[in-house]
């Protein structure tokens, strides 16, 4: 995401934001997300950003779990230090695992509720005291929570598969069709993701976490 890259995405995309992800300071971002040869991609990301703020409408997500959570304040004195805290929204999202997926191994580093809760209120209190921008944080309206109680939203997995909930993604058990065949109307699967009222998602949530993205 280099600065003429932006410049395309805003000119020519009509793209006017985007949301870039940095899991902690250098050394712990560089551990969650090497490029294939195993190099860091920290600095290559952070120097793009120094590049791209002035273009781009940037959010930056950091994802937090017990492997990371202590350094979260480095990172954003960081971004503070670099001028860069107050023309970005940023917020933190918790790591979590998913039964029956490959996300199940990542179990033992996933904070609980609570903790995450204490990391954000203390993660909130920084930014106001920092004078960051903090209105993304105030409640807004959201008609649809998932795309299983959204008539017109479907998932797709690498293989084509279709879904009605990205909770359930690679378990053809739930598949409800396909990009060459399309969609099972009559499939008894298709009817109750169909028929999924609002009350019945919240159970139906309640037994797969949301992924982290």
């Amino acid at each position: 995401m280099t600065k003429s890259v932006a410049q395309i995405l805003k000119d020519e995309c009509k793209i006017s934001s985007m949301q870039i992800t940095l899991d902690g300071i250098r050394e712990i971002h560089d551990i969650n997300r090497p490029l294939e040869n195993g190099q860091g991609t920290f600095d290559v990301i952070f120097q793009n950003l120094r590049n791209i703020i002035e273009i781009l409408n940037v959010s930056i997500r950091i994802n937090i779990s017990k492997n990371n959570y202590q350094q979260l304040f480095q990172l954003l004195d960081i971004l503070n230090d670099e001028g860069i805290l107050d023309k970005i929204h940023i917020y933190i999202a918790p790591v979590s695992s998913v039964e029956n997926t490959e996300s199940k191994k990542i179990q033992y580093m996933c904070l609980n509720k609570n903790d995450f809760a204490d990391i954000e209120i203390e993660f909130i209190k920084y930014l106001i005291d920092k004078k960051a921008n903090i209105d993304h944080f105030y409640p807004l309206y959201k008609p649809v929570v998932c795309s299983s109680i959204s008539s017109n939203s479907f998932v797709i997995d690498p293989e084509g598969y279709l879904y009605k909930c990205w909770n359930v993604v690679c378990n053809k058990s739930f598949s409800i069709g396909n990009l060459k065949d399309g969609i099972k109307f009559k499939q008894k699967e298709f009817l109750e993701w169909v028929h999924l009222s609002s009350e019945k998602y919240s159970k139906f949530q309640s037994n797969f976490p949301p992924l982290s993205v």
